[in-house]
């Protein structure tokens, strides 16, 4: 069942992502168009890659009968922040890879930070949200 300490982890990653964001907003102060470098996206890739893992490890919890079943939750509400979360995970790939590609072409990677700063800030109140969604629910199954 779910409780606090399942998202710790999650908490972490969070930390992490916005962590790194900031360094590198940081820099972008310091060099504008050019502040990330090849450590930092193999820094993102890293958190990107233990999110998804993390997030894998919650789902089954997620979906369990027991858990789907009861008449306090909303199946679908449930379903489309789950999906909320997957969506914005996909961008910040997509975010994550296109500052890369600026960096290998010498490109400008500005519109890319602030498309991430963007997505990093949705993804960490979607998951915010979500998790005190689900602990409600859960608490709800537990009385």
């Amino acid at each position: 069942m779910l409780n606090r300490s399942s998202f710790t982890n999650l908490e972490i990653a969070l930390t992490k992502a916005n962590d790194l964001v900031s360094e590198i907003n940081t820099k972008n102060l310091k060099w504008p168009g050019s502040p990330a470098e090849q450590s930092d996206y193999l820094g993102a890739l890293e958190i990107l890659k233990e999110t998804s893992k993390i997030l894998s490890e919650i789902i089954p919890d997620v979906s369990s009968s027991s858990f789907i079943s009861t008449d306090k939750t909303k199946a679908g509400e449930i379903k489309s922040a789950i999906y909320d979360t997957y969506s914005l995970l996909d961008k910040l790939y997509e975010d994550v890879f296109a500052i890369k590609i600026a960096y290998e072409c010498g490109g400008s990677q500005s519109k890319s930070i602030k498309n991430l700063n963007i997505h990093v800030a949705k993804f960490t109140k979607s998951c915010v949200q979500t998790r005190e969604y689900l602990l409600i629910i859960s608490q709800a199954i537990k009385n």
